[in-house]
């Protein structure tokens, strides 16, 4: 999908389905094609999982998905009773806990990363050290 140019900008539990050991995403209704300027503004997704210029309404890319990832891998991680203990990890009032493999931690950090200019690309995120030897064909 990045490939060709589209964020999704919806990426949540909700819009993930599983397919024996396929995990696909869904809902393409909150997509945009980016184009040449990989560049888009305005709040498009789910609240918790949108990346922070989104909330500030600057124009954002690609890597407003890593964002949204990142969260979503959180939760799964540590699976938080409540939203607001999901709001305070993804405001750094709150850490992943120990048992969460560091490889995993450093991998959901860089890509809940607030700084859009430091957050891996989509394609930048498959070479982190999380992602060695996984390779994309097996997993579509």
């Amino acid at each position: 999908m990045n490939d060709v140019g589209y964020a999704h900008l919806d990426i949540k539990p909700d819009n993930v389905l599983v397919a024996g050991s396929k995990y696909l995403l869904a809902d393409f209704g909150n997509a945009a094609e980016l184009g040449p300027n990989p560049k888009v503004h305005g709040l498009r997704g789910s609240s918790i999982y949108i990346a922070p210029e989104q909330w500030e309404g600057q124009a954002y890319g690609l890597n407003a998905d890593c964002f949204s990832l990142g969260v979503l891998l959180a939760q799964c991680a540590v699976w938080p009773h409540s939203p607001a203990a999901l709001v305070q990890l993804i405001q750094g009032q709150r850490a992943l806990p120990g048992c969460v493999p560091e490889e995993l931690r450093d991998f959901i950090a860089a890509l809940m990363h607030t700084d859009a200019a430091t957050r891996p690309s989509p394609k930048e995120a498959m070479k982190l050290p999380f992602l060695a030897g996984i390779r994309m064909e097996d997993y579509l």
